[in-house]
């Protein structure tokens, strides 16, 4: 996940499925500290070792029941 958060191809991505990576909490944080995905808008990352995360991210949207569900968070 470090190098993938670091990578300079992800600065004007909007969309990015992670489901079934394999990444847990730490890999998570990481990912959303990263300054190269802030054009990111959509985040998938189901099926992965993310038992809860702690915030606060100010920047995250709410999500509705049905993407939590499905995995997804609003950026």
């Amino acid at each position: 996940m470090a190098q993938l958060s670091q990578s300079s191809y992800l600065k004007d991505l909007k969309w990015l499925s992670l489901s079934k990576c394999k990444f847990g909490v730490d890999g998570f944080n990481e990912l959303l500290a990263s300054k190269n995905l802030r054009s990111l808008e959509v985040l998938l990352v189901s099926h992965n070792k993310i038992k809860s995360i702690e915030g606060p991210y100010n920047d995250l949207e709410t999500a509705t029941d049905k993407q939590i569900k499905k995995g997804i968070m609003k950026l």
